[in-house]
């Protein structure tokens, strides 16, 4: 335990505590602090207080100096002067005969202490010259020429003639002017006067002295101007404010304002908080202020139509209706509506125009390019597409302003794509529709949206459809005509030949052709000994195959034509395209 600690240790009783052994140790870090603080401080005094007392020492000689220099010029000087002065005075008073009038002693006076008045002169002199000029400029600048203005009864100090007329101007221009309060404001006597500096007022007093002589009653409040007009006066700037605010929350609610984006008013508001005449109807409270401000007014709302756009669009863009439109905008009944013409949605627009710049993002597809490639494996007017094409995607960003809702301006600022397009790749069909046979017949082929030719180009009757008929469902489609027997039948479509039977009843003579994805064509009824083709050939659309027969369960010469979709029979009708 230390020697401190004994003190604050309450098992040690208070006559064992080493008081002198405390003090002594109090004395001697009080006495070593002492010596380790003075040895800087001498050091400072020995060193830096000379350097740091040089410039006070330079002033001080040089004041000294300067007082000694005035001094020797005008006491030390005159008292020299009035102790010669006076020596030679007593001279004269005292040499033989110096008895003299009164009037002599005077004179005398004055002449033997000439010196002494000259001197003090050639001092004093230019002393009261600096004194009354100093007098003279602090009288100057404590007075001026200003504008006396008498107004109402009322004098008021000005400037000049312009500062009154500003100040008259803003005070008539926050009140309501009835008639005759352009002469009262006219009645203003002037008259140029000097006065003290202190006595000018300024043009925010001008305008509080002309408010409070004006004849009707006032009071303070808070006019609300829109474009500088004043359109009402409430009784504080605040609850003009709750107003103003509340109008833009509801509609930042409505547009969906997120933290980047600004909203405001078309018009300039300005709130004025100053003196108005209380018996006008634009006194009134925030309720009133804010059934003022959200109704409607005398103007012209309008939209510019797009390339797209009718007056169909336009009316469901603005929740109204086409009739309305034709009401407003006679000139686009019988004619039609272009890009860029204007179209009058109302005659009547919202006291204030409600103003959003918002940060729109929106995905927006890229179209994808179709190349075409010619192909001998169609015939012309034929296509196939290869790969077919996907648009692409991209992120645009604008800034979109909106007034009342209605898209005013949209400017792009950044496109991102985010999925290339896929070219779209087409086969044109080149080869001509124009085929003849063996035997000099010329066929023309003319090939249905779905790539299938007739199978029969000499033949165009369809005696018997695809359906119910008395004998059953019929499951293709029979044709036939003037002189059927022989005549050429070709493949409808490019395929494979995938089986020729020669039968004498049912089908009797047919050929199944595969086209592949599930399709299938059949030919029956043929010619005997007209096959031309085997299975495993490989057959393109309008080749011929055979000819048309009568053979297995036939009626007449003909062509029983079927198309068959993974396996079940479809009507030919929907595939081919009639002759």
């Amino acid at each position: 335990m230390g020697v401190l600690g004994a003190i604050w240790n309450d098992d040690v009783p208070l006559y064992q505590i080493p008081y002198q052994t405390i003090a002594q140790t109090f004395w001697r870090d009080v006495y070593y602090f002492g010596l380790r603080t003075a040895r800087p401080l001498l050091l400072f005094r020995r060193r830096m207080l000379p350097v740091l007392l040089r410039p006070v020492l330079a002033l001080w000689f040089l004041l000294r100096a300067s007082v000694m220099a005035v001094y020797h010029v005008t006491f030390e000087r005159l008292h020299t002067t009035l102790h010669s002065v006076r020596a030679a005075h007593r001279e004269h008073l005292l040499a033989p005969g110096a008895k003299r009038s009164a009037w002599q002693t005077a004179i005398g006076f004055f002449r033997d202490y000439r010196l002494i008045f000259r001197t003090a002169s050639n001092i004093l002199l230019p002393v009261g010259a600096l004194v009354a000029l100093l007098v003279v400029i602090a009288n100057v600048n404590e007075k001026t020429y200003a504008l006396k203005v008498t107004y109402n009864g009322q004098v008021m100090y000005v400037a000049n003639e312009a500062a009154f007329l500003a100040a008259q101007e803003s005070a008539l221009s926050h009140i309501t002017v009835e008639e005759g309060a352009e002469g009262y404001a006219a009645a203003a006597k002037y008259e140029i006067v000097e006065v003290s500096k202190a006595a000018l007022i300024d043009e925010d007093t001008v305008r509080d002295t002309i408010w409070q002589n004006f004849p009707e009653e006032m009071a303070n409040g808070c006019g609300v101007y829109v474009d500088g007009k004043l359109e009402a006066v409430v009784r504080n700037e605040s609850d003009a404010s709750s107003v103003l605010e509340s109008i833009k929350q509801e509609h930042a609610e409505q547009m969906r304002i997120d933290a980047g984006d600004s909203i405001g008013f078309v018009e300039k508001i300005e709130l004025v908080q100053s003196i108005y005449p209380t018996q006008t109807d634009k006194v009134m409270d925030a309720e009133g202020l804010n059934k003022l401000l959200t109704g409607a007014k005398e103007g012209e709302l309008a939209d510019i139509a797009t390339e797209d756009d009718t007056l169909y669009s336009i009316a469901a863009r603005h929740g109204t209706t086409a009739r309305w439109l034709e009401r407003l905008n006679p000139q686009f009944v019988d004619n039609y509506l272009h890009g860029g013409d204007k179209v009058i949605i109302s005659q009547e627009i919202s006291f204030l125009q409600i103003k959003v710049i918002k940060t729109e993002t929106s995905t927006v597809p890229v179209k994808y390019e179709v190349v075409n490639t010619n192909s001998d494996k169609y015939y012309k007017g034929e296509q196939k597409i290869t790969t077919k094409g996907v648009p692409g995607e991209e992120i645009v960003t604008k800034i979109v302003t909106y007034v009342n809702g209605v898209v005013t301006a949209s400017e792009e600022i950044d496109r991102v794509r985010t999925k290339a397009p896929v070219t779209e790749q087409v086969l044109i069909g080149s080869k001509s529709t124009r085929v003849v046979t063996t035997k000099g017949e010329v066929i023309i082929i003319n090939p249905s949206a779905q790539g299938f030719v007739w199978p029969t180009p000499q033949l165009s009757t369809i005696t018997s459809p695809y359906g119910y008929r008395s004998s059953g469902f019929h499951t293709g489609m029979d044709i036939s005509g003037s002189g059927a027997s022989g005549k050429l039948v070709v493949a409808a479509k490019d395929g494979t030949v995938e089986s020729v039977t020669r039968s004498g009843s049912g089908y009797g003579n047919q050929i199944v052709i595969n086209h592949g994805n599930g399709v299938k064509t059949r030919y029956a009824h043929l010619y005997t000994g007209s096959m031309s083709v085997s299975p495993g050939d490989r057959v393109t659309a309008g080749q011929p195959i055979a000819r048309v027969g009568s053979t297995g369960n036939s009626t007449g010469p003909h062509l029983h034509f079927e198309v068959i979709i993974n396996g079940k029979t479809q009507n030919p009708k929907n595939y081919l395209k009639m002759p």
